[in-house]
């Protein structure tokens, strides 16, 4: 799944639709989807003033007790996830893997809380370096990683098992070509668009006089 379209998924217009059907065995889903949605937001804060409208977890961090610090560590990881594992590993009657299956999966679980440790941590050094005077949290993406890979799959065809040498040649002439190579656009990542950097210019040089 894309994860525009997961966000879309886990929005709080999902949970308050969800909410308005009146059914009690949906209030686990709702309350995990706000989770979602509010912790997205954390961490997708993408320029300055974004939350004059009104939405305090799109402002850019400015302190390092900064309160979703608190909601991060504690609130979501710790209160949420963490105890919703241990209620589902206390449950008896079932086996092992029947409790697993009351769970997200286990890397989900541990890059949830990679993601945010790294996150908090980083931040909070981070705001504490004079001169450093806010953070925008999705700077934090692998996304141009991500968009520089896809260019070398794509220089590499159809060996999808390169070696040190074949990638080193490939990396040299995506330094040449630099960001000439196009990306794919269905991809996870979310390149800006807004900058046209893929733009080749076919004009013929001039020939030199003899």
């Amino acid at each position: 799944m894309k994860v525009k379209l997961a966000a879309e998924t886990m929005s709080n217009t999902v949970a308050l639709a969800m909410e308005s059907q009146g059914r009690n065995d949906t209030n686990g889903t709702v309350r995990f989807i706000k989770f979602i949605h509010r912790v997205f937001d954390c961490l997708n804060v993408s320029r300055p003033n974004q939350g004059k409208k009104g939405k305090k977890e799109l402002c850019e961090y400015t302190s390092p007790t900064d309160w979703r610090f608190e909601f991060l560590e504690n609130d979501f990881v710790r209160d949420y996830l963490e105890r919703w594992e241990a209620e589902a590993y206390a449950t008896v009657g079932i086996r092992r893997e029947d409790q697993n299956r009351l769970l997200l999966s286990k890397q989900t679980i541990f890059g949830w809380k990679m993601t945010v440790k790294s996150f908090v941590t980083l931040s909070k050094e981070l705001l504490q370096i004079e001169g450093v005077k806010f953070i925008l949290s999705e700077k934090f993406s692998q996304d141009p990683l991500e968009e520089h890979f896809a260019k070398q799959r794509r220089k590499g065809g159809c060996n999808d098992n390169p070696t040190l040498e074949q990638f080193g040649r490939q990396e040299l002439v995506l330094n040449v070509m630099n960001s000439n190579l196009i990306t794919e656009l269905r991809g996870n990542s979310n390149r800006n668009q807004d900058l046209n950097l893929t733009a080749l210019d076919n004009r013929k040089l001039p020939k030199k006089k003899r």
